[in-house]
């Protein structure tokens, strides 16, 4: 019996701990509730592949990767409530053979639903709906010769229950379907791709050819697509496929588009562009909206202070390849208190005979460290000397393809599949924007063998802390970066941080921040509030960006305020570009006036010792008093954040953080002249009712003692033009200073 008690017990232990995990945590999420309010979003279909890719519309930013219908190029994707659940499901339509395969989402109807409806024919096209108002969607094929819908209300073989004669001159348009009248019935149009007019049928009697006319984004190769784009709306939009870029619109009818969003993964396979659709995905994970933080984030995130630098313009010729130069610095960074490395793409390239000119951003070999900046024992060393020094390293990746001269590209044994390369009807390869050999990211192939050489390889060749992804999350998306994140912890176990270049609504419960969530310049110019924009935010981790490299200047100008505002002492991780610190003068080259391509001179630190101190000084109050200013352990939004109550003299609204009774305040002037400001700070908002108040000027170290009435008057400070004031209050009972002192922050 003891044994039995002993095993139960253990049995106990283990699922507690397992509920306890943060793959539990997922597992066990809540059910999705009210999902009545939940938008449209969208997905792509690569007959090619007979694979779905489709957008969680919990807006996560997770694309579940869906294999059904087989590889044909000829089949035609499309969506609907084939079983009632409230969400949509995808099927597929052959024209060849006129056979319609739907899958069922609901795990009651787990097999595929196969039947033959209407006549075969190439011209013919399938649209999905609730024709009558039955509660769920059944399918009707358009014969474009004979201009005439024919709509089943069952999915099953049989004659057509509704005939409904539409046609347009031409070639008889692309037909669509949507509930134009918002009563929940489903009614057909077509969309005339030479004059970007769209001609909705507004009922389904067919006696009845009412109709409504309008023109929206005229253009050969945009494609139709409706949607319930914004929750609880009855409306519906129009989007419309370009490249990768839909076009949305809140309301049918004409004019601009209201958003443009861009849809991972990218690919052209065998000359075939995906097919767009839209519909209501049940989420995989089923959190609700805002809940989608990564569980995986690394423990250390919580004091980033990210600094990003280029190895071939962060230090000058020296004897010594750049990967060594810049281990020598590493004393330097660490002094100022920078804790991440970003270091712009490391890998093999195409070269030039100045090494700056070099743009690692077209990328030759991905798994490959560039040897002009390096060996491979010099790049674990950096990596080694700045974990020593507490200092975390990430390496950008370029996911949007190779340069032509690759030997991944030419052809060759070194030579990657050419299935993995997006390609024309004639099968050359497609050239992107920036002139590379554009990847297919729906190949899983392509997947497989990046993950593997470049996502898990860096780590362990190098040890290397996560990474920075341009472009992403619009290139590859979740379907490569959810399983490199899968792979490098089976493989090494070590925490990742993953950081796409592109800011986005949701985070896919993956990527751990974007580069440029905010910019500091919008509050410095008024753009953007620092409270309203915490409050706002429902992740825990969100970046705040002075310079990058795509950057044209410096945008600090030597400010402080542009250090301290919005930046360091903000809930929000600091990130900026080598040089910043010490206000450098850029150095450009060529044509591309970026800082990617400018060259940073140490010697100019010597000339601005005063900011690099002051910048190291706000670092530091940042790191000792992080469980006030960026406690970074819950959404943001739930940020113990405020504006003053009353304030003159400055153009920026002061703002306070607390934490018990101590509470930071933090004050600057982007444009307003030097002088004296005043400022309320509202104690009563932060519950500190105490009499008196122990303030400290954080920068220039004087304190005094000063009574509630007095806080609540107005604390007055001169500010230079440019410069920034961080007040450190401490409640009191009395008005000795001696005691109750908050050593976390001093």
């Amino acid at each position: 019996m003891r044994t039995i008690r002993r095993s139960a017990a253990l049995v106990l232990a283990l699922v507690l701990w397992w509920l306890a995990s943060p793959t539990a945590a997922l597992a066990r999420a809540p059910a999705c509730q009210n999902w009545s309010r939940v938008s449209d979003t969208i997905g792509l279909y690569f007959a090619n592949r007979g694979v779905f890719f489709l957008h969680d519309s919990d807006h996560s930013e997770f694309i579940q990767e869906n294999t059904f219908g087989g590889a044909s190029g000829r089949t035609i994707g499309i969506v609907g409530d084939w079983d009632r659940s409230g969400f949509d499901s995808v099927g597929v339509y052959d024209p060849d053979s006129a056979t319609f395969r739907l899958k069922p989402g609901s795990s009651a109807h787990p097999e595929e639903t196969r039947f033959v409806f209407g006549n075969p024919g190439q011209g013919n096209r399938p649209v999905a709906g609730d024709w009558t108002g039955k509660g769920y969607a059944s399918v009707g094929v358009y014969d474009r010769q004979a201009r005439v819908f024919r709509l089943r209300h069952a999915n099953a073989a049989g004659a057509a229950d509704l005939v409904l004669p539409f046609g347009i001159a031409g070639e008889g348009g692309l037909p669509i379907a949507g509930d134009w009248i918002g009563d929940g019935i489903t009614r057909v149009g077509l969309y005339d791709e030479a004059t970007g007019t769209f001609h909705l049928r507004l009922t389904n009697d067919p006696a009845n050819t009412t109709t409504r006319s309008f023109r929206y984004g005229a253009g050969q190769g945009m494609k139709p697509l409706f949607g319930r784009w914004q929750p609880g709306s009855a409306g519906l939009g129009v989007a419309i496929w370009r490249g990768n870029a839909v076009l949305q619109k809140d309301v049918i009818g004409g004019g601009r588009a209201d958003r443009t969003l861009h849809m991972a993964p990218q690919g052209t396979p065998l000359g075939l562009p995906p097919q767009l659709i839209a519909g209501r995905w049940r989420p995989d994970r089923c959190l609700l909206p805002g809940q989608n933080t990564t569980p995986a984030t690394p423990a250390w995130a919580r004091g980033l202070v990210m600094y990003e630098m280029r190895l071939s313009t962060f230090t000058e010729a020296s004897g010594l390849s750049r990967l060594a130069a810049a281990t020598r610095k590493l004393d330097e960074l660490q002094d100022l208190g920078i804790t991440a490395i970003i270091l712009t793409p490391v890998h093999d390239g195409p070269t030039a005979p100045d090494l700056r000119e070099s743009n690692l951003y077209a990328a030759g070999q991905p798994d490959k460290l560039n040897p002009r900046l390096g060996t491979d024992a010099e790049f674990r060393a950096f990596v080694s000397e700045a974990h020593a020094r507490g200092i975390r390293v990430l390496v950008d990746v370029v996911l949007h393809g190779l340069f032509p001269a690759s030997p991944y590209v030419t052809p060759g044994p070194r030579a990657l599949p050419q299935d993995w390369f997006s390609r024309t009807a004639d099968g050359a390869f497609i050239r992107n924007s920036w002139g590379m050999v554009q990847f297919d990211w729906s190949s899983p192939g392509l997947r497989d063998w990046w993950t593997e050489n470049v996502g898990v390889a860096w780590i362990k060749r190098y040890d290397i802390d996560g990474y920075r992804m341009d472009l992403e999350p619009s290139t590859a998306g979740s379907p490569l970066w959810t399983k490199v994140r899968e792979r490098v912890r089976e493989a090494t176990g070590k925490p990742i941080l993953l950081v796409p270049e592109l800011q986005r609504s949701g985070r896919a419960y993956l990527y751990d921040m974007s580069q440029n969530d905010f910019l500091v310049s919008d509050f410095l110019e008024g753009r953007r509030r620092v409270v309203d924009t915490v409050r706002g935010s429902p992740e825990v981790f969100y970046t705040s960006g002075l310079s990058n490299h795509d950057s044209k200047a410096y945008s600090a100008h030597g400010r402080l305020a542009a250090f301290a505002y919005g930046l360091v002492l903000s809930p929000f991780v600091p990130r900026w570009f080598a040089g910043e610190e010490f206000n450098a003068s850029p150095d450009f080259i060529g044509r591309d006036h970026v800082l990617y391509f400018s060259q940073l001179h140490w010697e100019q630190k010597t000339r601005n010792t005063a900011l690099v101190q002051q910048v190291k000084r706000l670092i530091e109050i940042r790191r000792r008093c992080q469980d006030i200013v960026a406690p970074l352990d819950r959404p943001l939004k739930r940020a113990n954040i405020v504006a003053a109550a009353s304030f003159s003299g400055t153009d920026l609204e002061p703002y306070s953080m607390w934490d018990g009774d101590t509470s930071i305040t933090v004050l600057a002037k982007a444009t307003a002249p030097s002088g004296p400001v005043t400022v309320v700070i509202p104690v009563e908002r932060m519950g500190m009712r105490q009499p008196y108040f122990q303030v400290t000027d954080m920068l220039a170290g004087t304190s005094a003692v000063r009574t509630r009435a007095e806080v609540l008057r107005g604390l007055t400070v001169p500010l230079p033009q440019g410069g920034a004031v961080v007040l450190k209050l401490e409640a009191r009972s009395t008005r000795d200073s001696s005691g109750g002192r908050d050593d976390r922050c001093s």
